[in-house]
């Protein structure tokens, strides 16, 4: 494959990488064009760390690699996704409820804990899910009903733990409170700046589409990234796949006008050396040659040059063929059609 072939290979790749760009500048545009702007309560932050080997072979082929440490940073967060036509209101609340020994000896401050309660009293009805599943609540029958009919399971965060007495106090958001919507819990990504700036229990503003609440993002993150316009993107990969078409096209437009010039000057020397026209045979075998050995972008100048050798009195047009000092016309047929052909292929291959 040669340099423009190489050339137009890479635009197409090119256009495949815009491609990738332009899909993530619709997607951040319409979260910057439809995007709902909420607080959301941070439940948990966390970063994940791999490490990844980088470096280059030795002359050896033996991988002599070092590692580098790549960190993502997370929140896990909770918000109330507005009803229509109504304002949601944030709602965060604290409260304390025992749990068994099992429960207390597996948490620790800080790491959350599953819950259940009964939305018409929040926080006189909160137990430990494990522990209601367990009966460690020892609970009138009716209760256990409304708890497995009415009850709603949260994730709470352990802010105290009173290992004496059993009592752990959490925090967690509601999610049957009248106004506040539908509960939706999340994980985002953020950067190590957002990441060092909140602490677990604090407010983040987010966006999420309305469509799809789970997709959300941290607004400041949001309007701190640099994005591709996609009409833009699009715009660039139509005119980097033509081009890169184009490119790696022509050298088998070439490949195949060029192959049929070449077997139009082979039948032509035969029958020249069939009427003992050594000396034009020798210039068609030159120029046969010339055509076979030409790189892409030289065979429109050889066409051209070619061309001339139609021109002129005593020029290639003009030739009559004998055999046994009589002009063959069955053979001279044949040859002003392969000559009518010649000229027909390299006007094309010059002028295109």
């Amino acid at each position: 494959m040669k340099k423009l072939q190489f050339l137009g290979a890479f635009f197409i790749i090119l256009s495949l990488l815009i491609l990738a760009l332009t899909h993530q500048g619709f997607k951040i545009q319409e979260f910057k064009k439809n995007g709902v702007i909420k607080e959301a309560r941070i439940h948990k932050k966390y970063k994940s760390e791999k490490s990844e080997p980088w470096g280059i072979r030795s002359v050896k082929q033996s991988p002599r690699y070092s590692h580098i440490t790549k960190s993502d940073y997370y929140f896990d967060i909770s918000f109330f996704k507005d009803k229509e036509g109504e304002k949601s209101i944030f709602k965060f609340t604290k409260t304390s409820f025992k749990v068994s020994d099992k429960t207390i000896s597996k948490i620790k401050k800080g790491s959350s804990i599953e819950i259940i309660y009964i939305p018409e009293n929040p926080e006189g009805s909160i137990i430990a899910f494990k522990d209601f599943e367990n009966n460690f609540y020892q609970l009138p029958e009716e209760k256990i009903t409304q708890y497995n009919q009415k009850g709603k399971k949260a994730s709470a965060i352990i802010q105290e733990i009173d290992k004496k007495d059993k009592i752990v106090k959490v925090s967690f958001m509601l999610s049957s409170v009248s106004g506040l919507g539908e509960l939706i819990s999340s994980t985002i990504p953020v950067s190590k700046s957002i990441y060092d700036s909140f602490n677990t229990g604090d407010k983040i503003e987010i966006v999420y589409l309305a469509e799809d609440p789970q997709i959300a993002v941290s607004k400041k993150m949001l309007d701190s990234l640099i994005y591709l316009n996609p009409y833009m993107g699009i715009l660039i990969i139509i005119v980097l796949i033509l081009i890169g078409i184009y490119l790696i096209s022509n050298k088998k437009l070439n490949k195949r006008e060029v192959e049929g010039i070449v077997k139009t000057l082979d039948e032509i020397q035969a029958l020249l050396i069939k009427a003992n026209e050594i000396e034009w045979a020798k210039n068609i075998g030159k120029i046969k040659e010339e055509f076979e050995s030409a790189k892409p972008q030289e065979v429109k100048i050889l066409a051209r040059k070619t061309i001339n050798l139609f021109g002129g009195m005593g020029s290639f047009n003009d030739i009559v063929l004998y055999v046994n000092h009589k002009a063959d016309p069955e053979l001279n047929d044949l040859f002003n059609k392969l000559k009518n052909e010649l000229f027909g292929r390299l006007e094309e291959l010059a002028i295109n």
